[in-house]
């Protein structure tokens, strides 16, 4: 079993001010991004066979009970080998575009 170590970036919604009030539309919620972590987490635990193909599909399913439609989010997720000499060993980028431009990207580092 392999053991990764996840990263998020996501422009997280912060406690409003009014002026920040403007400004909100471009924010992902907190709950969002802490679901999309967790199904993310769920999904390395179980065997995908190290494919980011798999990895995507798997995703992709269990994301439209986060998001409500797959019209609301575009998935991609793109793998890098760490040595030529251990291709089992890979870390995964998952950026996730959220309807009105919001992104979450998640690296999972083996």
């Amino acid at each position: 079993m392999h053991t990764f170590r996840l990263r998020v970036i996501a422009k997280i919604k912060p406690v409003m001010t009014p002026k920040d009030q403007e400004d909100e539309d471009e924010y992902v919620s907190t709950d969002t991004v802490d679901k999309v972590k967790q199904l993310l987490k769920e999904t390395l635990k179980k065997d995908f066979n190290n494919s980011n193909r798999v990895l995507k599909e798997r995703m992709d399913h269990n994301l439209v009970n986060i998001f409500g439609s797959d019209a609301h989010f575009h998935l991609s997720v793109d793998a890098i080998r760490m040595r030529s000499s251990t291709p089992e060993r890979k870390s995964f980028f998952v950026n996730i575009m959220v309807k009105d431009k919001k992104h979450i990207s998640i690296t999972a580092e083996y």
